[in-house]
């Protein structure tokens, strides 16, 4: 009887039902093709059980986080810093680019998140310095996945809590990798800049 599931999960995925609907219909199809000899109090039991996990109540809260902070203002402050420390060197705009992708990524632990708040104020100020279009969108792009790896990471926490490994050790894990995805990017950014004579900002005080 399984292939009661196929014939009504892929129709209902190809007309574009939302993924939630799909799941729900095609197993209430299965359970009625069975005889609907359920105990139907086990859905709500299920569904209950299945959000009922302490370690994933830290994604909604890293991504509410990472929300009020983008609108209390710290994508500028993190810019700020990031300016103070490489601003002066050459391409230093698209190094603190970098920065404030692993900064951002260090708040909210999400790729997009990063992407969207620091690629609406940093793509438009390094177009404005000369960069090209497509570096600035690439590098912003490029910069962002440093996000997942980064703690706190909303994959780390998914993937510690369905793997049942600890969170914390797959934090300090990606510590390391981190920090070497940010220094990798900003030295390919230096030698681009060489290349291209990409300005260099003046430098500021702390």
């Amino acid at each position: 009887m399984s292939w009661i599931l196929f014939v009504t999960f892929f129709p209902l995925l190809f007309l574009s039902v939302p993924i939630s609907f799909v799941l729900i219909l095609s197993t209430i199809a299965y359970i009625l093709a069975m005889g609907g000899d359920v105990s139907w109090l086990l859905v709500p039991s299920r569904i209950v059980r299945g959000m009922d996990s302490f370690l994933l109540m830290c994604l909604p809260f890293f991504v509410l986080a990472g929300n009020l902070m983008n609108n209390g203002g710290i994508t500028e402050r993190l810019i700020k810093l990031a300016q103070a420390f490489v601003g002066h060197i050459r391409g230093g705009l698209a190094m603190v680019d970098v920065m404030v992708c692993a900064f951002f990524g260090a708040v909210s632990g999400s790729a997009v998140a990063a992407t969207s708040a620091v690629g609406s104020v940093m793509i438009p100020s390094l177009q404005k310095e000369g960069y090209p279009a497509d570096f600035s969108a690439g590098l912003t792009a490029v910069a962002s996945t440093m996000a997942p790896v980064i703690p706190p990471s909303l994959a780390f926490v998914l993937y510690g809590a369905v793997s049942r490994v600890p969170i914390g050790d797959l934090f300090v894990a990606g510590i390391f990798p981190g920090i070497l995805m940010a220094f990798a990017l900003m030295s390919v950014v230096y030698v681009y800049a060489k290349r291209d004579k990409y300005p260099r900002l003046p430098r500021t005080s702390w």
